[in-house]
C-alpha cells in the first residue's frame, strides 16, 4: 500500500457490461465496495482467493466481483483491474474459471509493472476513452 498513491480502477468489458446491465442498487452497491480502493485499497477486498486474485463483496446486495491489484511501488500507481462482477448464487460458475482470472490477473500485473508512467498514463486514457471499459481514478 502506497500513501498518496495515484489509483486507477479499470472495469474489463464482462465487468462495464454487468455494471450496465443489474439492477441500479446492484451495480450502485459493488462499485461503492470496489471504489473503496481509491482511498483504501485493503479495504476494497474482502479476500484474497489466488495469488493475482482478490474478491469484493457488497454483502447487501449478494454481489461479488473479480479484481486484480497491481501495484509499481517505484513510481507510487496502482490500479484494481476488475475482471467480472456476478451474483453470489452464481458463485460456483464463477469460481470454475478462477484459474484463468488468476492467469489473467497475472498477465496484466506483469503489462503494468513493465509501462513507464509516460506509457501507463496514455494506456489508462485509451482505456477511458473506450465505451467498452469503465475508468475511475482518484485524481
Amino acid at each position: 500500500m502506497l500513501f498518496g498513491a495515484d489509483r486507477d480502477i479499470l472495469y474489463l468489458e464482462d465487468a462495464t457490461e454487468a455494471v450496465k446491465s443489474i439492477d441500479g442498487s446492484r451495480s450502485q452497491g459493488i462499485r461503492q465496495s470496489i471504489e473503496k480502493f481509491l482511498d483504501s485499497p485493503n479495504a476494497a477486498f474482502d479476500k484474497q482467493v489466488e495469488p493475482h486474485l482478490h474478491q469484493a463483496r457488497d454483502l447487501g446486495t449478494n454481489t461479488r466481483a473479480f479484481c486484480t491489484w497491481c501495484v509499481d511501488e517505484d513510481s507510487s500507481r496502482e490500479l484494481c483491474v476488475v475482471h467480472t462482477i456476478y451474483d453470489k448464487g452464481d458463485e460456483a460458475k464463477f469460481f470454475a474459471e478462477i484459474s484463468e482470472f488468476n492467469t489473467e490477473g497475472e498477465e496484466l500485473k506483469q503489462q503494468f509493472e513493465e509501462l513507464t508512467d509516460e506509457q501507463y498514463a496514455e494506456w489508462i486514457q485509451s482505456m477511458r476513452s473506450n465505451s467498452n471499459f469503465i475508468v475511475v481514478s482518484n485524481e
